[in-house]
């Protein structure tokens, strides 16, 4: 899979990668540390910060 739902090349690639987002997103909530909490802690160091909001 891509990190990019833009460089996917096929429809199936793109719906690959929703399906695995969307996964993560419940696993993180579900854990109960979602992404813009955990980009919180990063912030001395911009390029995980980026790396982790795409």
């Amino acid at each position: 899979m891509t990190e990019a739902w833009h460089k996917t090349e096929t429809d199936l690639g793109a719906d690959e990668h929703a399906v695995d987002f969307w996964s993560r997103y419940r696993e993180e909530l579900q854990e109960g540390e979602f992404w813009a909490d955990r980009i919180k802690k990063l912030r001395d160091d911009p390029e995980k910060r980026l790396a982790l909001a795409i």
